[in-house]
């Protein structure tokens, strides 16, 4: 029975630590896929081009996503706290796509990157913008 008590513990642990990956997935992507909406969801014209859909390097930069100064999204705080338990970067590509018709079309990227228990993560959104 005791063996039996062990395994439960044991297997109620490694569900909780599962559930909380998936919790900690699905704040990552949700930071991705707002901004992404935002790219989509700027006015883009001839005469306005919002600082994020404006071009960067081939690598792309790290994006402010909270305004915060720090360059630090935070996924998932300490329960009653604003302690964060983890936190990611979030980096911005946006490269212009060549075409045909020599339109201003855009490929916009967020990817971001996070640690937790000494594991390495990472989410990537891409769409495509042209102007309005």
């Amino acid at each position: 029975m005791i063996i039996a008590f062990g395994g439960m513990i044991g297997s109620m642990v490694l569900i909780n630590r599962q559930a909380f990956l998936s919790r900690l997935h699905t704040n990552a992507r949700m930071a991705v896929q707002r901004n992404i909406d935002q790219a989509l969801g700027e006015k883009f014209t001839d005469q306005t081009t919002p600082s994020i859909l404006a071009i960067t390097a081939a690598a792309g930069e790290v994006w402010d996503d909270d305004g915060g100064g720090d360059n630090k999204v935070t996924l998932i705080v300490r329960d009653g706290t604003t302690t964060p338990l983890a936190s990611g970067v979030v980096t911005r590509r946006v490269l212009s796509i060549a075409n045909a018709n020599g339109a201003d079309v855009r490929s916009v990227e967020f990817t971001i990157a996070y640690d937790y228990r000494g594991r390495s993560y990472n989410f990537r959104l891409q769409t495509t913008r042209a102007r309005d």
